[in-house]
């Protein structure tokens, strides 16, 4: 479960943490977003057969903590499948690179 919003120490957006499996918080976007993704390993499955692949890649983290990346697309797209969930907040923050280890 996500923690209460809280502003980013960098950027001052309003931010969550979300624990991931392995016991560490990734701080995260605190809107939720339903997107459809195409995930990665079925990408090439697109290539093969001649469908245009999704440009836009996209990764969410969802409520369990758990990362899910993939192309952007739409529900009529092949492979893709709807995530509920949260995008990391060091795609967006303009400081990010302040706080990577």
């Amino acid at each position: 479960m996500p923690t209460a919003p809280r502003p980013c120490r960098g950027c001052q957006a309003s931010i969550v943490l979300v624990q991931t499996p392995a016991g560490r918080w990734l701080p995260c976007e605190a809107e939720v977003l339903e997107v459809w993704v195409v995930p990665e390993p079925d990408l090439e499955y697109l290539r093969r057969d001649g469908v245009p692949v999704p440009t836009t890649r996209l990764t969410l983290v969802t409520e369990d903590g758990k990362l899910t990346t993939g192309r952007r697309a739409d529900r009529l797209t092949p492979f893709a499948v709807r995530v509920e969930g949260r995008e990391p907040h060091w795609a967006r923050c303009p400081k990010a690179e302040v706080f990577r280890q």
